[in-house]
């Protein structure tokens, strides 16, 4: 049943791009445009400073004295991982974070907690709001806001014994380049992929505002842009493009998901049952 379900799902998306084959190519120019505008230059810069933060002698050790007072973490080098991961935001904290794990250089704990936070990249915010012309100042505000409430949050985890572990420095700058395109390769074709799954939705242009809302929810990019370009009361549209950045979408979702697998198949099921 499921086979022929997925066969019935895959012939209609083969009929719509038939007969609209101009809906793929303006979601295909969308997605691209926005992967130029605001992804790359929000994901590269910020990933690479992460990577050298995490992987940094004297970061590791200030920030394990910074955190060891609150008993989060049981690993020395969590505090740095989850401070760097402030500056990258999910999908890309997953990859930083399992390599971390891969190495046992942290532990299945730390890993859960650091995954479980709703960090942002801020300079996608910041992109974002430039892009369609929203003052930068909400931007930041959101930014601090989304900062202290993921510490509020980081406060009321259950204590933590500390493991005394030694820091590992296998770290090669060339591993951050190899890992750059990959990332972002999958990144966009995962977000074009939820940008076509939209098409037979949008098709219509009568289509209330009830509807159209939840599906830009699907994919956070995109879905900033066309709520942005809505004509609508701008407190109501500041307060769902909020909302929006703060539920991260199913794309992102998706591609924590896959990164995942990739990188920790086996504890996959405990990271999505605890998260």
């Amino acid at each position: 049943m499921r086979y022929f379900f997925i066969f019935i799902i895959t012939l209609f998306y083969i009929l719509i791009s038939l007969i609209y084959p101009s809906y793929f190519k303006d979601a295909t120019y969308d997605v691209s445009n926005i992967l130029i505008k605001v992804l790359i230059p929000s994901i590269v810069p910020m990933y690479i400073l992460s990577s050298i933060l995490v992987n940094n002698y004297f970061f590791i050790k200030l920030s394990h004295k910074l955190f060891k007072p609150f008993n989060v973490f049981e690993s020395i080098d969590s505090p740095a991982i989850f401070l760097s991961s402030m500056l990258v935001g999910n999908p890309t904290t997953t990859i930083l974070v399992l390599e971390k794990y891969k190495n046992n250089e942290i532990t299945l704990s730390d890993t859960n907690i650091i995954l479980s936070n709703s960090f942002i990249n801020p300079l996608f915010v910041i992109n974002s709001f430039k892009l369609v012309g929203i003052n930068i100042s909400f931007a930041y505000l959101y930014i601090i806001c989304n900062f202290i409430c993921n510490f509020v949050f980081l406060y009321f985890k259950p204590y933590k014994k500390f493991k005394e572990t030694t820091i590992q420095n296998k770290y090669s700058f060339y591993d951050t380049i190899n890992q750059i395109s990959p990332l972002l390769l999958n990144i966009f074709i995962i977000t074009l992929l939820i940008s076509y799954l939209k098409i037979p939705f949008t098709i219509s242009n009568n289509l209330n505002l009830f509807i159209t809302i939840p599906l830009n929810f699907l994919e956070v990019s995109t879905g900033f842009l066309n709520i942005a370009n809505y004509n609508i009361d701008f407190d109501l549209k500041l307060i769902i493009l909020v909302i929006l950045l703060s539920s991260t979408g199913l794309s992102i979702v998706i591609q924590t998901i896959y990164f995942i697998k990739q990188k920790a198949p086996d504890n996959i099921r405990y990271f999505i049952k605890s998260n």
